[in-house]
């Protein structure tokens, strides 16, 4: 059983670096061919072609279900991320206050692009750190005790944060704001893990992530006053707060009442007072 649990591990932390070392590959790639492409629409279509290989990994291991899957609902997972639909809103007004008193927006194609670009984002990374590495470790660890599931979103989030460390070498980051961001991603890893296992529906997390990124980062896709590495190194050790912050609210969205309908653990009980 622990030789299973190193593998699947093993697998997954595999899964992730290999995503991370096509995308760099297919951005060198294109960069070649098309040097004077809308850099969105570039990084878009790279995206949506690792999102590609991502089902087709789902596909031949048989996980490709989880995109058919409704679990609790749609509706049910934009609920169970309410924080993140409060911060998106706050957000929106802050990058529109933002872009308003600079008085420029970007053109047309540029923000089309740019919307295109955030779309793929989160297509690609909820198939791959949801969709495949929460399952394939949810498998391993064990969906029907609490001890399974936390495992499971702990070890699925750390992996999401620890992936996002390639941006220092990637994007140009310094050491120390890709450490920061590593950090406050595993963060938002666990608590996006916690969505996805209290509602089952990965289109949620889909249009979460999305949305999310596409707010904030609008001061560099729609009214083009900083690019996204000098958004990303304006943060500063208060963002380690948010750590604490997305965890505390992964424990409210995985509490006993909570844990004991995820695992079946309810039914289970109900049955055995009928």
């Amino acid at each position: 059983m622990k030789e299973k649990k190193f593998l699947s591990c093993l697998f997954c932390v595999g899964a992730a670096v290999a995503f991370v070392i096509l995308g760099w590959l297919l951005g060198v790639g294109f960069a070649l061919l098309l040097p004077n492409g809308n850099l969105y629409w570039v990084e878009g279509l790279i995206d949506m072609l690792l999102a590609a290989l991502t089902l087709l990994a789902l596909w031949r291991l048989k996980k490709f279900h989880i995109l058919t899957d409704r679990g609790r609902g749609l509706l049910a997972g934009i609920r169970a991320g309410g924080f993140l639909v409060v911060l998106i809103a706050l957000l929106l007004i802050g990058g529109l206050i933002e872009g308003l008193s600079q008085g420029s927006i970007q053109p047309a194609a540029v923000i089309l692009g740019y919307t295109f670009d955030m779309f793929a984002v989160g297509l690609a990374e909820e198939l791959l750190f949801r969709g495949l590495i929460l399952n394939v470790l949810a498998d391993c660890f064990g969906r029907d005790r609490a001890k399974g599931v936390w495992l499971t979103v702990i070890v699925s989030g750390a992996i999401f944060g620890l992936a996002h460390l390639s941006n220092i070498l990637t994007a140009g980051l310094t050491p120390a704001a890709g450490i920061l961001q590593a950090a406050a991603a595993v963060g938002v890893g666990i608590y996006f893990g916690a969505i996805y296992v209290r509602c089952g529906n990965l289109w949620a997390l889909i249009c979460l992530h999305a949305v999310n990124d596409f707010v904030a980062l609008m001061s560099t896709g729609v009214w083009g006053v900083a690019s996204e590495v000098e958004v990303i190194s304006s943060y500063g050790p208060e963002r380690l707060l948010s750590v604490a912050l997305y965890v505390g609210l992964a424990v409210f969205l995985l509490r006993r009442k909570k844990m004991d309908q995820i695992t079946g653990r309810e039914a289970q009980i109900l049955e055995i007072r009928e």
